[in-house]
């Protein structure tokens, strides 16, 4: 009768052992995904403020080669980089308006680099930069 008490209860703490890991292995799984998605989370939130910032940075690059064709010339503003603080950098290349020689395109870049995940995030743009904006109008005809 011993036997088989003893053997009843060795079957019963089995099963109680089995429960308990499959239990703690169904925690340790809901804890690794509920971190897993806080961080994309995270990386979808990183991504959308350095998007949000470079397109501020893309107006800024337009002002400054607006700036620069008012006081300098084509020739002297064609190119031009930037580094804004640590993690932004970008820069701007003007070309000619093939169409009617009135005013210039800026072909505009900036990137930047998420720091959580190493990410390296880009924004482009091409601005027509208005002649009327232009104080100098010798600088667009290339003229210091």
């Amino acid at each position: 009768m011993k036997k088989q008490n003893f053997k009843a209860n060795a079957i019963r703490s089995a099963y109680g052992l089995f429960y308990a890991v499959a239990a703690l292995l169904g925690i340790v799984y809901v804890s690794l995904a509920t971190v897993r998605i806080q961080g994309t989370r995270l990386d979808r939130f990183l991504n959308t403020h350095i998007a949000f910032q470079s397109s501020l940075f893309v107006q800024s690059l337009a002002e400054i080669a607006t700036l620069c064709l008012k006081k300098y010339s084509f020739n002297y503003c064609q190119n031009d980089f930037f580094i804004f603080g640590r993690d932004f950098s970008g820069g701007y290349s003007l070309r000619e308006n093939e169409n009617d020689k009135n005013g210039y395109y800026a072909d505009i870049y900036v990137e930047a680099r998420n720091l959580r995940n190493a990410q390296m995030l880009r924004t482009t743009a091409e601005v027509f930069l208005l002649p009327e904006k232009f104080a100098n109008k010798d600088s667009l005809n290339g003229e210091d």
